[in-house]
């Protein structure tokens, strides 16, 4: 019985870690699609909110 028993939970084991490579596998596309299609801010405002950083900083310093 406890070889039955032990084959049973090696079944059950691998068919959860299938479960969970898949669903690992569905975030990472999904993760990789909403990284693709976030807005791309122009370098203007790139900078202009760099430029605000690094002078909150400065002021800290002072």
């Amino acid at each position: 019985p406890s070889l039955e028993y032990g084959t049973h939970l090696l079944t059950n084991l691998n068919e959860t870690n299938k479960e969970i490579h898949q669903q690992l596998q569905n975030s990472i596309e999904e993760t990789t699609k909403l990284t693709f299609t976030l807005p791309q801010y122009p370098p203007a405002v790139r900078n202009r909110y760099r430029t605000s950083i690094s002078k909150t900083k400065s002021d800290k310093v002072l």
